[in-house]
């Protein structure tokens, strides 16, 4: 992830930003939980739940991941998603 340019990296905050005022927390707070591994300790009992379940069901997680938005997020973020 070290040849994010400007405009990427604008959209990274902004997304950050986004996703964070949907989690009720500060950016920061989710950047610093992201990198430790720790996005479980900001979601709720129920998404939490709903979290463990997805990653538990390979079919139901790699039906997300072939969706349209996380397709859209992969590539936003620079990350080559060979599967189309």
């Amino acid at each position: 992830m070290n040849n994010i340019n400007a405009s990427d990296n604008e959209k990274l905050k902004a997304m950050l930003k986004m996703t964070a005022q949907k989690l009720g927390t500060k950016p920061e707070e989710l950047k610093a939980a992201a990198q430790n591994g720790e996005i479980s300790k900001l979601l709720s009992d129920k998404q939490n739940e709903v979290l463990k379940e997805l990653l538990s069901d390979p079919e139901k997680a790699k039906k997300l991941l072939l969706s349209k938005q996380a397709k859209d997020l992969i590539k936003n973020m620079g990350i080559d998603n060979k599967e189309n």
